[in-house]
């Protein structure tokens, strides 16, 4: 039997969501290029796989024996769970609070537990009433931020210190113009059409749950062009600005008001993880799969009504069994937790890994609903390989800013700076920070830290939820505590 993704029986896999969490490890493995899922195979990614398959859920895996931090039924609201002890990986250090009850083990700079759970409503379901028992919530990966689309100076410095992996990265963030999109009444107007054009070429795109969206001359099309002409519009409304592009550096926002149209906040959350599971991301892969239906869950619960979808697509090297593997897009949050803690790191072998593969089968056969909040959460430790592909990392980036998809990239530990410089750019493209694992948790080999001003470390479920939900509701994504406007 080769190595690879195991999964429940009677799984399908198919990757589907509008928000791709990206997550890329270095995992090994060899075979064919299909995996087994229980006794049901999961078909490898191919040209003629279904896009819009959703994902036929059988009993989720069983967990692990040694799992049962759950906190007891009855047990007062609030109520810390005692984990069951856990070995750390051979060869790596052993994270805080490993094999402590998480009352005992609170992380020193963060002052969390490292496990807690909700107790459930009366009638079942974690957070909010009706279904099902309390939902243990794994938070013992630590996480840091740079908000580069807030931090331009910041970000544009950076760039001038890294020159040498310009091109290795060919994506040009130096120039910027930032669009606002607002109706009458000054809210934000998610998912309005973009059109920027200098008369002969265009680009488009389309804004994201806070009314904006990032242009970045460079890229493309009007790399040379001096003017353009912006167009806005959704539903009947129209709007048109004329606007000078920047030789160097950006523009003052343009902000456009769309008259005789109301804006409504996002309800759809489409989120979709595109996860590296080579096998060098064996000593986070664990703990990061424990951690996302916690995620998940929690921003289910944290704004009533909003109708969440979740899937994921994993990736490896190109000779790897199974060098891709999909979950269909389900509204299901609990079984798709219970599979993503049943996926294991295998395969890889070198450094580089086939990201451009990971992101060609998210964009290529990922349907997004039109007025949904759509988010790729990558997680990746190694730059992509250079295989003169279709479709790499360079035109993700263009097809995201494009259809309004934030690419969410997190760095986990044995990333260098070329995979800074490049999940910097993918993030500054679709207006979203760099996310990157840290040193504080234990867990896993060395950070790299990032080359930027110092930023606060906090759990890296709460920070990863925190911008999720923030950007349902309007209020894109920032730092904690961030004060400042799109405007």
């Amino acid at each position: 039997m080769s190595k690879g993704v195991r999964i429940a029986a009677g799984v399908t896999l198919a990757v589907g969501a509008a928000v791709v969490l990206f997550v890329a490890c270095a995992l090994g493995g060899g075979g064919e290029p299909a995996q087994e899922v229980g006794s049901a195979p999961v078909a490898a990614s191919s040209p003629g796989a279904a896009a819009s398959g959703d994902l036929a859920l059988a009993a989720p895996p069983s967990m692990p024996a040694s799992r049962t931090d759950a906190v007891p039924v009855g047990a007062p609201p609030g109520a810390v769970a005692t984990p069951a002890p856990v070995t750390a990986p051979a060869g790596r250090r052993t994270p805080w609070g490993m094999g402590r009850g998480a009352a005992e083990a609170p992380h020193a700079g963060v002052g969390l537990p490292h496990t807690v759970t909700g107790r459930p409503h009366a009638g079942g379901g974690f957070g909010r009433p009706g279904g099902g028992q309390a939902t243990p919530i794994t938070r013992l990966l630590t996480a840091s931020m740079v908000p580069d689309s807030d931090e331009r100076e910041a970000y544009l410095g950076f760039l001038g210190r890294q020159t040498s992996l310009a091109e290795l990265v060919p994506l040009d963030t130096t120039r910027r113009v930032r669009v606002q999109v607002v109706d009458a009444s000054g809210r934000a107007v998610n998912d309005a059409h973009v059109r920027v054009t200098d008369g002969e070429r265009a680009v488009e795109g389309r804004t994201h749950a806070d009314g904006g969206w990032d242009f970045f001359p460079g890229l493309g099309a009007l790399a040379h062009a001096s003017r353009a002409r912006v167009e806005i519009s959704t539903g009947n409304a129209q709007a048109m600005r004329e606007v000078a592009l920047p030789a160097m550096g950006d523009t003052e926002t343009v902000r456009v008001a769309l008259d005789g149209f109301t804006a409504r906040g996002p309800r759809k959350l489409e989120l979709v993880f595109l996860v590296d599971v080579t096998g060098s991301m064996e000593d986070e892969l664990r703990y990061v799969n424990d951690e996302i239906g916690g995620i998940v869950e929690r921003v289910r619960t944290s704004i009533d009504g909003v109708d969440v979808r979740v899937g994921a697509t994993f990736y490896r090297d190109r000779d790897d069994a199974a060098p891709i593997e999909r979950i269909a897009m389900t509204t299901d949050v609990h079984a798709f937790a219970a599979h993503m803690r049943a996926i294991q790191a295998d395969g890889g072998g070198d450094y580089p890994e086939d990201m451009s593969k990971g992101l060609a089968s998210v964009f290529e056969q990922q349907r997004w609903a039109s007025d949904a909040v759509r988010v790729v959460v990558l997680i990746a430790d190694a730059p992509p390989q250079r295989y003169g592909a279709d479709f790499d990392f360079v035109d993700a980036a263009r097809v995201a800013a494009a259809q309004g998809v934030r690419i969410l990239p997190v760095s986990a530990s044995g990333s260098d700076r070329e995979v800074e410089y490049l999940m910097r750019a993918l993030g500054t493209i679709t207006s979203t920070p760099f996310v990157q694992l840290t040193d504080d948790s234990g867990i896993g080999s060395a950070h790299l830290a990032a080359d930027a001003p110092a930023q606060r470390t906090e759990l890296f479920s709460d920070l990863l939820t925190r911008l999720l939900v923030s950007d349902l509701r309007g209020q894109g994504m920032h730092a904690a505590g961030w004060q400042g406007s799109r405007s």
